[in-house]
């Protein structure tokens, strides 16, 4: 048994993309666009998923939608000749929601 396997069947609702990004600058927390630390030393991937369609009807409910969730993630940086961690929110689920 995998954690998520719990016997039943699920069936996707919202059209999604899946991917693994190397991404050379993100918006922090604090929406500004910072560049992130990619050398040959130190390759920062982060897989994402993203709605291909956010906010398209979900459900035969006209109220259920499907929306773009994000989590937040450290990833490095350098600053000033110096490297330390910053948090960026990433797209992380794309989930049928009553909105």
């Amino acid at each position: 048994f995998k954690p998520e396997d719990d016997g039943y069947e699920t069936v996707p609702v919202c059209n999604i993309r899946r991917r693994t990004i190397i991404p050379k600058a993100l918006n922090n927390i604090y929406n500004e666009m910072i560049q992130i630390t990619q050398d040959k030393k130190r390759i920062q991937a982060v897989d994402i998923e993203e709605c291909t369609m956010n906010f398209q009807q979900c459900s035969e409910n006209p109220v259920m939608k499907c929306k773009q969730k994000f989590v937040r993630i450290n990833m490095q940086v350098k600053h000033n000749g110096k490297i330390f961690d910053e948090e960026f929110y990433i797209p992380s689920l794309c989930g049928c929601y009553l909105v």
